[in-house]
């Protein structure tokens, strides 16, 4: 038997291998979004008075003035005193502030980014280092290439020096800067740890801060282990007691990017899940997976995915502490990309052992997984085909018995009629129509198995038939004969059909092979 997912080991490096690169491309527009409008939200925070202090924000008249000082402003910040400079900074950070249309690019333009840096080294001067690493923080929190001008002015090594600053104000506000830097891509990223980041971070985690200081210093820390390719694990191994720490943090936006950076830190190697579950975190994530917030839920969600791609022992973990049940409510969400997170993840449990496929069947999850081949999201209908295979992929009779009931093989051949009519035969509509095909086979391979041990009809191939589902293979196979292996592996139940193909089958061994369970 092909099976498109094995036990053991192989069962995560089959599911991440085709995971991997799709994860990363369907996670992006989510995690681009939650970092744009967190950056936008901090430069509006960046713009307004805290404990009282004077209003910093500026009107419209002001920032126009500003603007139009703007070269006056750059000589100042390299000619003047250092109040002119102090003032000139100031004056940056509040132009910088506004909420529509930051003239970024004029700053830099007019070469302010070095001297701004150079503004870090003031050590005896707290505020005009403040002024200097919040003028650089909306700099960075601009396009890609604003940030990589702030970066190559040497920034990061001042601000990395200044996250063990004397003044909480300045390592808040340093904090920020970093968070901007590091989440803008892996190489940033690579240079704000090797800069040695961590540890002082990890230190004002641990200081008790403020909770503007703590949200940011966790966004931080999330955005210091995202991005790919992943950092090393043994340069972030070390964080994760802190993280497991912020996972109990009563703070929505603490606990939010505590459990990012867990989702980041558990994507890869099993030697990653086996830390984070050493650390018995994985009750309290599971138990995120309750919490009403879709900021919270949605990475906790994406961490349990992960967790369950890896060995069967790390899977069952995760099904001994509730998951399916949880997974089971969240495949009822309304947004599409929680759904195809579940079934994401329940295809990697159902590619575990066969108890852990049953597992999945005694918490009633064949039907949801049927009804989600008719969600308007294909990536929603992908994840619950590779799902409802990897039910069956076994052979088990039990198990194919109940993903039949559950009505799967209409929508199934119904999915692979849409996919093989695709005007555009894309190589992820093949390994849907692959996968499907796959499905067919299994299915009615039980079927005959258990006709050939009965003398009954094989009432599988049956309901294949009425659904039309044998007109819709060889359709298939007309409109893309490179799927003619896979697609003879359906058509050797149907003797008739088969022989037409023969000249181009002789090398394909056919045997079926069926687990020998009790019916």
């Amino acid at each position: 038997m092909s099976s498109f997912a094995q036990q053991g080991t192989s069962k995560a490096s089959i599911n991440q291998d085709r995971e991997a690169e799709k994860r990363r491309d369907n996670a992006l527009t989510l995690r681009k979004k939650k970092k744009e409008e967190l950056l936008r939200e901090k430069r509006q925070k960046a713009s307004e008075p805290q404990d009282g202090a004077e209003p910093s924000h500026v009107d419209e008249a002001e920032a126009r003035r500003i603007y139009e000082a703007l070269p006056e402003i750059a000589r100042l910040l390299v000619e003047g005193t250092l109040e002119d400079k102090f003032n000139s900074a100031q004056a940056i950070r509040k132009v910088l502030s506004a909420k529509e249309g930051p003239p970024i690019t004029r700053v830099i333009e007019l070469g302010c980014l070095p001297h701004l840096v150079q503004l870090l080294r003031c050590d005896e001067h707290h505020q005009v280092q403040f002024e200097a690493a919040w003028a650089l923080t909306n700099v960075a929190s601009g396009t890609t290439e604003q940030t990589r001008e702030v970066v190559q002015n040497h920034a990061i090594p001042e601000l990395a020096r200044l996250l063990s600053s004397p003044s909480e104000e300045v390592r808040e506000q340093v904090v920020w800067a970093l968070g901007n830097i590091a989440g803008d891509n892996a190489k940033n990223r690579d240079k704000c740890i090797d800069e040695g980041c961590f540890p002082p971070l990890l230190k004002i985690i641990h200081s008790e801060p403020r909770l503007t200081t703590l949200r940011n210093a966790a966004w931080l820390l999330s955005n210091l282990v995202r991005n790919k390719p992943s950092p090393p694990f043994a340069k972030v191994e070390g964080v994760l007691p802190t993280v497991a720490g912020l996972l109990s943090h009563a703070d929505k936006e603490v606990l939010a990017d505590a459990c990012w950076a867990l989702s980041y830190i558990s994507d890869g190697e099993n030697e990653r899940i086996a830390a984070i579950l050493s650390l018995n975190i994985a009750p309290r994530v599971i138990e995120l997976l309750d919490s009403p917030d879709n900021c919270i839920h949605a990475p906790a969600l994406r961490a349990v995915g992960n967790i369950v791609s890896g060995t069967p022992q790390q899977t069952q973990t995760m099904i001994d502490g509730g998951a399916l049940p949880r997974l089971g409510r969240l495949a009822g969400s309304g947004l599409p990309g929680i759904r195809k997170e579940v079934f994401w993840a329940l295809s990697n449990v159902a590619a575990g052992t066969v108890a852990q496929a049953r597992a999945l069947i005694d918490c009633g999850l064949c039907a949801p997984m049927v009804e989600a081949l008719g969600s308007a999201s294909f990536e929603v209908r992908k994840e619950a085909v590779w799902a409802i295979t990897n039910v069956t992929h076994a052979r088990v009779p039990e198990h194919t018995h109940a993903m039949v009931m559950a009505r799967s093989i209409p929508p199934m051949v119904e999915l692979l009629g849409m996919a093989r009519s695709s005007t555009v035969m894309v190589k992820e509509m093949l390994n849907v129509i692959k996968v499907i095909l796959e499905f067919c086979e299994n299915v009615l391979a039980v079927g005959e198995s258990i006709s050939n041990r009965t003398g009954a009809e094989n009432v599988y191939k049956n309901e294949f038939i009425e659904c039309s589902g044998l007109d819709v293979v060889n359709d298939v196979l007309a409109a893309n004969p490179d799927l003619m292996k896979k697609a003879q592996t359906v058509l050797r139940f149907f003797p008739e059909q088969q022989a037409a193909f023969e000249p181009e089958m002789q090398d394909i061994n056919l045997e079926p092979t069926v687990t020998d369970f009790k019916f």
